[in-house]
């Protein structure tokens, strides 16, 4: 029975090299949405975090990297009818550019809640953010911080305008604001 439910368990979840395989091949067509264009997203973005488009699927694919390695995806779907934001089958939302927090030339670090808000922000200064794929991946996030400690860096928590944005991200400036320095911003016109 034990061997019965590791098979099943093991058929149940994307392997790595599914999810990095599914990855390349979305990745070459991610010229054929205007999507990426609509949200201001450029070519050189596209390709430096392998952005794509699920054909298939009518979703965006949203590559996660941590420590140079494709470890997960996010696929937001484009359809109406269906869930907004996915994860591989078997894998849970972690957070996105986490890598940031390991660059010493990166003293300010950005903190969203979604892939496209760290991509906006990328797009409009030029400089890479992390995105939390949801409020609640904080705990992930702080984990990952805590063990890196990094030292000299600013961080500035952009979360959604909303009431339940302005909750986490009070939330998250409460967990940091004794060993880091940390300010919560707003989007403008939002």
């Amino acid at each position: 029975d034990d061997k019965q439910v590791e098979n099943d368990t093991q058929t149940q979840k994307l392997s790595l090299d599914q999810i990095i395989a599914y990855i390349e091949m979305c990745s070459q067509y991610a010229k054929l949405t205007n999507y990426f264009a609509d949200r201001g997203i450029s070519p050189d973005l596209i390709k430096k975090y392998k952005l794509g488009y699920d054909v298939e699927n009518n979703a965006i694919v949203l590559p996660i990297v941590q420590e140079g390695q494709i470890v997960s995806y996010v696929r937001r779907n484009l359809d109406e009818n269906k869930t907004r934001y996915e994860f591989p089958k078997g894998h849970k939302g972690i957070p996105f550019n986490l890598d940031i927090l390991r660059d010493g030339l990166q003293p300010n670090v950005f903190v969203t809640e979604g892939i496209f808000d760290a991509l906006t922000i990328e797009t409009a200064i030029g400089q890479p953010a992390i995105a939390l794929n949801g409020c609640q991946n904080q705990k992930e996030f702080l984990q990952v911080l805590n063990q890196i400690k990094p030292k000299g860096k600013k961080f500035y928590i952009l979360f959604d305008n909303d009431e339940a944005g302005s909750k986490a991200a009070q939330q998250l400036f409460d967990k940091m604001k004794n060993q880091y320095e940390v300010a919560i911003c707003k989007w403008e016109g939002a």
